[in-house]
């Protein structure tokens, strides 16, 4: 058996998943929705689905309260998103995102029934979607309210910018990409608040190269949701 031309091969394989700077490249392999029960204690079940699709590996959290300890009746149900967004990774686009979310929610579905009752949808950030980020930054670009805010922060309490912002992003309708992707999956998704309000430089952006083309400059600062939350309404 020839060992250096296996050696060979391997340094090959090894230069074929390595970028130029050096990282070692993702392997694009896609995996399939799968569910797997995480907690089960008391009034709480934790049932998690993941899903692979070339480098992005995304997870989708169910949240179930029976009712009673030792109850078969579920007496609410909530999701929380996680993107699993690396450094280094390109964010969701929209497509991509509404693939994802509805191979989760067909596996939840086909676990649980198509009368699986959810109230809520919690997420980080912008939840890993790169349009989102983008409208989210380009709402508050020139905003006036917001320019105000940030010449002199301490002439608005928390409760004043919290509501500017949240207001702006409800009337820019940053977060339609991800109610829209919830209407053919059986709900209106309605955008009901954030926790946690984080301000960021426009060249932390992992595609800020799109917004200087806008006019960004790299200090300009826009606010960033810690979380960001939904109400979920079976249509009918």
């Amino acid at each position: 058996m020839n060992v250096s031309f296996f050696v060979s091969l391997f340094a090959l394989a090894f230069v074929f998943l390595t970028d130029a700077s050096g990282h070692v490249a993702h392997a694009a392999t896609d995996m399939p929705a799968e569910i797997e029960k995480t907690f089960d204690y008391g009034t709480l079940i934790e049932h998690t689905v993941s899903i692979q699709k070339g480098i992005h590996r995304v997870s989708l959290r169910l949240s179930q309260r029976r009712e009673a300890e030792g109850s078969v009746r579920i007496g609410s149900a909530h999701l929380t998103f996680y993107p699993g967004i690396e450094p280094g990774t390109p964010l969701l686009t929209v497509p991509l995102f509404e693939s994802l979310l509805a191979d989760m929610m067909n596996a939840l579905y086909g676990r649980f029934g198509t009368d699986l009752r959810l109230e809520s949808l919690g997420a980080a950030s912008y939840m890993g979607i790169k349009e989102v980020e983008k409208k989210g930054i380009l709402a508050f670009n020139g905003y006036s309210p917001w320019e105000q805010y940030l010449k002199n922060p301490r002439a608005f309490s928390q409760l004043k910018i919290y509501a500017i912002v949240q207001d702006r992003w409800k009337e820019t309708g940053v977060f339609s990409a991800i109610t829209q992707a919830f209407a053919p999956l059986g709900y209106d998704a309605t955008f009901s608040g954030f926790e946690k309000l984080f301000v960021f430089p426009a060249k932390k952006c992992s595609f800020y190269p799109e917004l200087e083309d806008l006019g960004i400059r790299r200090m300009d600062r826009f606010p960033y949701p810690g979380t960001i939350s939904f109400t979920l309404t079976p249509k009918r």
